[in-house]
């Protein structure tokens, strides 16, 4: 899920991503509300987690998966599939528009404050972090219109995600490294900040669902689950090693270990680590993860997806690899971007 296309492709090296923050359609002050405003710490087990390694599929080429090719360019990159089209960052305006189904294109949106990290989608439009400058866009699905931009520190590397469920937008919210963070609760409607939770310092990435708001943590190789009425934190869950993209979905929080190369799940009824597979030995430079169609869906380096059922067995991987980029999946079909090559792939889902 890197966003940005000025640096090369994402590295493994630990970035503490502070990343995105929202607020309001014009650019007024981010709102104190009363919270805890006391450092919060947060202790990690050391203990390194075990992978399993099971036998994975052969990886199919792309024709043999059904794959159809589309030229791009090197600023392809952060791709979501919602409201039946897929959205992809560094295209024409700045965000390209697709049919999700048919891969014909029907233009962009002109986004000029340089959209980056993993978009997501809900409350009837799509939202994606800026870099030029930092903020949040909401963006109206069926017009295909930006309908609101707030300017709010974050990192520039664009290397994390935001997160929209549970009533709210979220994003982490600093600017410099994330050494004082905070996560931000965001009106959907009325793009104000409602709340703004502190968490420790080097948060990576933001998502919500499944009664929570998670966020990963490259450094301490852990996520934090939040309660989203109170922001007080609930667990502290060892992953293996590198964490920063994931998802929430399919019955579980499912996290890339980037530098493990390994898929983890996390059972949300409990907090538990229900296991970490392997599927990227080496570890994997850049990559995505997201869910979508039944599946979720491991954008790595070695291939260049692995798609992974709801029980965690990797059922298929397509490739092979071709550098970083991003993947998502909807209406049938699974988009896949590969900047390096400036090339986006539409596979069906099966």
């Amino acid at each position: 899920m890197s966003g940005r296309r000025a640096s090369a492709a994402r590295k493994l090296t630990p970035v503490l991503a502070g990343l995105v923050a929202i607020a309001g359609c014009s650019p007024a002050p981010v709102q104190q509300p009363a919270t805890p405003s006391a450092a919060v710490t947060m202790t990690v087990s050391p203990s390194p987690v075990e992978l399993d390694r099971p036998t994975l599929p052969t990886i199919q080429a792309m024709p043999d998966a059904g794959g159809v090719g589309i030229d791009a360019t090197k600023d392809a990159d952060w791709t979501l599939v919602a409201y039946g089209r897929a959205w992809v960052t560094g295209l024409g305006r700045g965000i390209g528009i697709y049919d999700a189904r048919t891969g014909r294109a029907l233009g962009s949106v002109a986004e000029p404050n340089g959209p980056c990290a993993a978009m997501d989608e809900g409350f009837d439009a799509v939202w994606t972090a800026t870099c030029k400058p930092g903020g949040i866009s909401r963006i109206d699905p069926a017009q295909a219109q930006l309908t609101g931009h707030i300017p709010l520190p974050m990192t520039s590397d664009g290397e994390s995600s935001i997160g929209v469920g549970e009533g709210a937008v979220w994003a982490l919210i600093d600017g410099s490294g994330c050494d004082a963070c905070a996560v931000a609760r965001i009106d959907p409607g009325t793009l104000e900040v409602t709340n703004r939770y502190p968490v420790p310092p080097g948060a990576s990435a933001v998502r919500a669902g499944l009664g929570g708001v998670w966020i990963t943590y490259f450094g301490d190789n852990s996520v934090v689950r939040l309660d989203p009425a109170t922001g007080s934190m609930v667990a502290t869950i060892a992953v293996a090693a590198g964490p920063r993209f994931f998802d929430v979905g399919a019955g579980a929080v499912w996290v890339m270990a980037q530098t493990a190369g390994a898929l983890c799940r996390i059972d949300p009824a409990d907090n538990q680590l229900a296991g970490c597979t392997m599927i990227d030995p080496g570890g994997v430079n850049g990559g995505d993860l997201t869910i979508g169609d039944g599946y979720v869906w491991f954008r790595g380096t070695r291939q260049l997806v692995a798609q992974v059922d709801p029980a965690g067995r990797v059922v298929r991987r397509i490739g092979p690899g071709q550098g970083s980029g991003s993947a998502s999946a909807g209406s049938g079909q699974l988009w896949i971007s590969a900047h390096d090559v400036a090339k986006l792939y539409r596979v069906p889902v099966n």
